[in-house]
């Protein structure tokens, strides 16, 4: 319903480069603590600038009225912290209502565990499997969710 909305980033949520944590000063993912190797590659997320694995990103899209659309690396805390911002400002969800629920087998939900990327017909065309994710987001964005 929303996810349109939520894949694409904005010009002014992109964390200039030079602000960006440098690579040497992690040696583990700030999100999973996962110690980068060989085959654990270190990204920028480009809205915090933090140096994170490939498990604990998704993909989305830049927007800019000045340039073509591009894919940009966003980690999955910034994703999380940004539906919770978004549900605030566009859906006035009460930060006391009883109804108020995680159900993370919804689709919009659970976007910030997948790298689903649904086409114009509904049909998703690539999904990574959950259980390469690890067990952290569900607590974290479980935890996120709970302080409304």
């Amino acid at each position: 319903m929303f996810r349109h909305v939520l894949d694409c980033i904005r010009p002014h949520e992109i964390t200039p480069r030079e602000h960006w944590i440098p690579d040497d000063a992690r040696t583990t993912c700030a999100m999973c603590n996962e110690r980068f190797s060989l085959f654990r590659h270190k990204h920028h997320c480009r809205t915090c600038g933090d140096v994170v694995c490939m498990d604990c990103v998704t993909k989305k899209v830049a927007v800019s009225p000045t340039a073509d659309p591009a894919n940009v690396i966003v980690c999955v805390l910034c994703l999380a912290r940004r539906e919770r911002q978004f549900l605030f400002q566009h859906l006035s969800v009460s930060v006391t209502s009883p109804q108020v629920a995680v159900d993370f087998n919804h689709p919009f939900q659970n976007s910030c565990f997948s790298d689903a990327e649904a086409s114009h017909d509904g049909t998703t065309s690539r999904r990574t499997q959950p259980s390469k994710r690890p067990s952290f987001f569900r607590t974290l964005v479980s935890r996120t969710f709970s302080r409304w």
